[in-house]
């Protein structure tokens, strides 16, 4: 009984560092951090690198100091006709240690304006690619001014570095291929996470060129739900949303959208709370690209 007692209590606790923000360590807690915590613990970090998503201009303006600018439009590129998907390895390297001066050894804390799912994004890029001490600042640079975190117009030096890709999380990936041996495998649920007009074909959206709809079966949620103003939900909120929608916590949840940008909202949260999880990069504007993939409205 007392052992019991105790691994519960244990349990308790862990949860507890993991969903305030706060850290036994100099790792970060989490995938989701706060703001605060960053501004608390930023000097306490090892090998920290702080990434800007935000476009160039409003970084110039002001920024986190020693944060490098990756404008988000730079992050994803066009692969066999279609736009807006990661970066193939050999670029994703060139782009980390040449385009940013940061290496496998590096912690990186990423941030954006209130299109957080950019910075959801940035962050499963780096899981798959093994990059996995990134974390995202919740809120992003508005929440870091509102808590009284300084800012700086310095442009940090960077110098170019090399980069090696040490292993590929390819479970986190879900192609167009992988999607159909599993469309009616109960283990798997598929969310989408575009705006209902875009899920049902109404408005198909930008980069669609062949149909509207979405994959059979998806179910919609769109970002909206998993974002507030520029903060992602709670973990008891997001718990209490996928339950609404019939989503246990034994599902493999594949996530889908347009152009794979929206998706970033919910990976981190799903993440975080130990949800096993995949990005279908591709997404509907890939899946559109082959006429023999099912569609439905």
């Amino acid at each position: 009984m007392k052992k019991l007692v105790m691994l519960w209590f244990v349990i308790a606790v862990a949860a507890f560092f993991i969903f305030t923000d706060l850290a036994w360590s100099t790792e970060f807690p989490a995938k989701i951090i706060k703001a605060e915590w960053l501004k608390e613990n930023m000097d306490k970090i090892p090998n920290l690198k702080i990434v800007d998503l935000r476009p160039a201009e409003e970084y110039a303006k002001e920024h986190i100091p020693g944060a490098v600018n990756l404008p988000y439009k730079e992050l994803r590129v066009t692969v066999m006709n279609v736009p807006e998907v990661r970066r193939p390895q050999e670029d994703w390297e060139k782009m980390m240690g040449q385009r940013l001066g940061i290496d496998d050894t590096n912690a990186i804390v990423v941030y954006t304006d209130k299109q957080i799912e950019a910075a959801g994004r940035f962050v499963w890029e780096c899981d798959y690619y093994g990059h996995e001490k990134v974390a995202l600042v919740n809120g992003g640079f508005d929440a870091w001014v509102k808590v009284g975190g300084k800012v700086s117009k310095e442009m940090p030096k960077i110098n170019p570095i090399f980069y090696a890709v040490r292993k590929i999380n390819s479970e986190l990936l879900a192609t167009n291929h992988f999607i159909m041996k599993h469309l009616k495998d109960p283990q798997y649920v598929l969310i989408d996470t575009r705006p209902f007009q875009q899920y049902s074909g109404a408005q198909p959206g930008a980069l669609i060129k062949k149909r509207g709809g979405h994959i059979p079966g998806a179910i919609n949620i769109p970002l909206g739900k998993f974002v507030n103003d520029g903060y992602l939900i709670s973990p008891k909120e997001l718990e209490a949303l996928l339950e609404s929608k019939g989503i246990k916590k034994d599902k493999i949840i594949i996530l889908t959208c347009r152009t794979g940008n929206q998706t970033g909202g919910p990976y981190p949260l799903l993440s975080t709370l130990g949800y096993r999880v995949t990005m279908h990069d591709y997404s509907w504007v890939g899946w559109n690209e082959e006429d023999y993939l099912p569609g439905e409205k």
